[in-house]
This record gives structure tokens, sequence and C-alpha cells, in this order.
């Protein structure tokens, strides 16, 4: 047994010099032969690796929020010529100061009367944006002449059901793709020629050789005419108005084959407005 111990410490004690120690001491001897023999290289590695110790610590040692400062020694105040390269330093753990706690504001309720402002004000800018929408289907609907009542390859303007789809076009006999010009919920058109779209009704009027402008009212689109067809080439109007004034929204809008929409106040000088409802109930002030 003890042959056997023996021959394992012959066999594996060169592993035991296999050290950072003696690698330090090695290499400080053979850079810098004059400094001593064996016993002064080991004690010149030994006091590196003091040095290293103290200055790389495990991270295990840090905590979250700390960090290793080098800070200098007490017993080696700066002194005058003396830089830090030359001074003393010894490691601290640093820790960052706590962060405040935060206060927590009072939570104030928002006014109904804000709430129900915010909601008209976004129904008007949806309104606005369908208006733009609308001009833009006008003229590519003109332009690809959907509409020719007199033959003269000039086209004319379209109602809300032949833009967006939901009825056969005049002198048309399939429709367009419902929403391939303008979105389908205008082609919902009721009996009093409007449609509804978030809070806000709208309609087109196109002239004719009358001299009296023609909508879509009483639940179906007009005949084609080829006494109408020269006047509606070249102009178009569209109104929009909120459903249900003071809830939905409070001004009106026009729009026509110029681009530019119009807005003003919907409010009469006693406070009650021009325009509202969509043409079939009670609220109905007046359609335009």
């Amino acid at each position: 047994m003890n042959s056997a111990s023996s021959s394992l410490r012959d066999r594996f004690a060169p592993l035991q010099a296999k050290t950072l120690k003696n690698a330090l001491a090695h290499r400080i001897r053979r850079e810098c032969p004059r400094i001593g023999g064996p016993r002064i290289g080991q004690l010149c590695a030994e006091m590196v690796l003091e040095v290293v110790q103290r200055h790389f610590r495990s991270k295990d040692h840090l905590t979250h929020g700390q960090v290793l400062w080098l800070a200098v020694a007490v017993d080696d105040p700066p002194r005058r010529h003396q830089t830090i390269a030359e001074t003393e330093l010894v490691p601290e753990r640093a820790e960052e100061p706590a962060a405040p706690a935060p206060q927590e504001k009072p939570t104030q309720a928002v006014p109904a009367a804000a709430i129900a402002e915010g909601r008209m004000k976004s129904y008007e800018r949806v309104t606005a944006d369908t208006l733009r929408a609308l001009c833009a289907a006008q003229a590519t609907f003109v332009a690809r002449c959907i509409v020719d009542q007199d033959g003269d390859g000039a086209g004319e303007y379209g109602f809300l059901r032949e833009l967006t789809g939901a009825s056969v076009a005049r002198t048309r006999v399939a429709a367009l793709p419902s929403g391939e010009l303008l979105s389908a919920a205008l082609g919902y058109v009721n009996a009093s020629g409007v449609a509804v779209k978030v809070g806000y009704c709208h309609m087109v009027y196109l002239p004719t050789r009358s001299g009296v402008a023609a909508t879509e009212s009483g639940g179906r689109l007009r005949q084609a005419d080829a006494g109408d067809a020269n006047p509606q080439e070249t102009r178009w109007i569209a109104y929009a108005w909120p459903r249900q004034y003071g809830v939905t929204g409070r001004r009106v809008f026009a729009v026509n084959q110029g681009g530019e929409v119009y807005v003003a106040s919907n409010q009469r000088p006693d406070g009650t407005p021009f325009y509202t409802g969509d043409g079939t109930g009670a609220e109905d002030a007046r359609v335009v």
C-alpha cells in the first residue's frame, strides 16, 4: 500500500509545481536575472499575487449595484510630484446610491365633458379625411369615364352608391368592385340619400340640366339622362354634418371638384344646429 502511494506521489509530484506563483517567479528571474536567486523570485511572485488578489476580486463577492473602486491608501497620502502610478491603491466595494422611491401621483379622473369633446374632434378629423378620399374617388371615377350619359367620351361624376360599388353605375351593366374607389361604408345610402360614417352624415349632389341638384334620395339612383351629362362632367359637391349635434360633432363640412375641404360652424345664433340627423328620425332638424 505504501509502495503504491509512493509511486503515485513520484508520478504526479511535478504537477504540484505547475502554479501561477512558480510561473511568475520563473518569469521574474528570467526577465530580471540580477534580482536574486530562487527565493527572491518566489518572494517577488508572492507580492505580485497579493496585489492581484486585492485588485481582482471574484464576482461572487460583489452584489448588484456594487463596483470595485481603487481608492488611495490612508497611509500613503498624495505628495508633491507623486503620480497615481506611484501611489498605493486599495480596492474597495463602492455601492451605487439607492434611487429615491418614486412618488405616486394622485389619479385624477378625466371629466366626462373632456372625453366627449375629444370624441367629437376625432369624428370631425375622420370626416375631413373621408371627404378628401371622396374627392380622389370622384377624380378617378370621371377620368375612367365610368359614366358617360351622352357618349362623348368625357365621363361624369358619380353618386355614393356608384363610387363605392354598392349599385351599378349609370350607363354600366356591372357595378365596380366594392370599396375599389371609396370605402364601402358610404354605399349604405338611406331613403333620404344620406350615408352615415363615424357619426357624420354624408350626401353627394350632382347638377342637372333643370338647375335643380340631384341626390340619391328615394332609395335608388337617378336614371341616366344625356341632358345632365355636360354639367355633371365639371361639377359636384358633397356635404357632411353631425348625425347628433353636440354628440358626434359640431361642425359641417363640404367639398367639391376643386378638392378643398371647407368647414364651418353648425350652430345658429340661438344655439340650435343648422343641420343634424340622417333624415330618417325625429331628431332631424334639417337635411341639406
